[in-house]
């Protein structure tokens, strides 16, 4: 049909090198531009995948710090602990230190204090039975060694 309407008008040949130039260049302009409109395309997919990674591995890095602030809570709760009972021990180690200082200061008295020496008074009874005045309490084996240690004097 548009050839018709070209041989009617002989005038619109010469115009028609210029109108094929024209799809020519338009046609080539269509092509570069949906070739560059698909590339760009395919950019924005890979580029949304790897935000898509990144979006994850950010994900990962804040599941991750959550984790280190709980442990690191948990462990200054556990120092805290620890510190208290360490302050009871410590305070139980000094008390027992200062009970045996004065445990030590009493026995270091009593060893400087010599009491003075009783002598038994032995009263002879009928029947070989044997009384001992001390003045203190003594078991049979203690009456037996004082006899004893009196028998030379």
């Amino acid at each position: 049909m548009l050839l018709k309407i070209l041989l009617k008008n002989k005038g619109l040949f010469l115009y028609l090198p210029i109108f094929v130039i024209t799809l020519i260049v338009a046609g080539t302009f269509y092509i570069k531009t949906n070739k560059e409109i698909n590339t760009l395309k395919e950019e924005k997919l890979i580029l949304e995948k790897k935000l898509n990674e990144l979006k994850n591995e950010l994900n990962i890095c804040k599941s991750n710090n959550k984790t280190l602030i709980e442990n690191t809570k948990h462990k200054d709760l556990v120092i805290n602990q620890l510190q208290k009972d360490l302050e009871k021990q410590k305070s139980i180690c000094q008390n027992l230190l200062h009970k045996k200082n004065e445990l030590i200061k009493k026995l270091e008295k009593l060893k400087a204090y010599k009491p003075k020496e009783i002598k038994p008074k032995i009263i002879y009874k009928d029947k070989c039975t044997i009384k001992v005045e001390t003045g203190e309490s003594l078991n049979e084996k203690d009456i037996v060694a004082n006899i004893i240690s009196n028998i030379g004097k």
